[in-house]
């Protein structure tokens, strides 16, 4: 081979190499790009989950709230008390004292 054959030989070598490079920079360099976008936006859904998961726990407080609540006018104790209280009424036996 002549001499301007091998130097044509090694510059389409070399710059088929320095192309690959390129392209494999520009992989490179895309990805780890799309690697902080996803971390951010997983950063960003853990949030979420967290202010989810916090309005879960407040909602099943407040039910368990409603709950008892619920058993607390349901309850006996509350009906003498609305009774009493409300509309002046006694239980059987006992005497109303009015003091003015």
């Amino acid at each position: 081979m002549s001499k301007n054959k091998k130097s044509e030989r090694f510059l389409n070598t070399f710059t088929i190499s320095i192309v690959f490079l390129c392209l494999v920079a520009a992989f490179v360099l895309g990805c780890v790009s799309k690697n902080k976008e996803l971390k951010a936006d997983a950063g960003a859904l853990d949030q979420q989950i967290t202010a989810l998961e916090q309005q879960l726990e407040d909602e099943k407080m407040k039910a368990l709230e409603s709950q008892v609540q619920q058993r607390y006018y349901e309850s006996d104790g509350y009906k003498e008390t609305v009774a009493r209280n409300t509309f002046n009424l006694i239980r059987a036996g006992e005497r109303l004292y009015i003091i003015q």
